[in-house]
């Protein structure tokens, strides 16, 4: 079944440097069973966070970011029904650097 509540926020704030700061916050309630019946899912709340840095290489605009998913690990079900009962993204940190040509 579906979420009864599902909130998601998020912000992001830019600085003059060229940095920026964002955070995003994503609640699911609990979720009764499917039509196929079964138990309910528990709810759950998933926090991100992200860094970002624009700048220039040579006259072509470079970004880097870092990222946090699910910064407290926290463990859920996505959905029940899955063939491979999906689980929620483990926490999980990386950079990424972006240069367009």
């Amino acid at each position: 079944g579906s979420a009864g509540r599902t909130l998601s926020l998020g912000y992001t704030h830019s600085f003059d440097a060229g940095w920026d700061l964002g955070v995003g916050v994503t609640h699911v309630g609990d979720r009764a069973p499917g039509f196929l019946g079964g138990t309910s899912l528990p709810d759950y709340t998933r926090v991100d966070l992200r860094a970002g840095y624009n700048t220039e290489i040579s006259g072509r605009p470079v970004r880097g970011e870092g990222f946090v998913t699910n910064l407290f690990d926290e463990e859920f079900l996505v959905d029940r029904l899955a063939p491979t009962k999906d689980l929620a993204v483990p926490l999980t940190v990386g950079v990424s650097v972006t240069m367009r040509f």
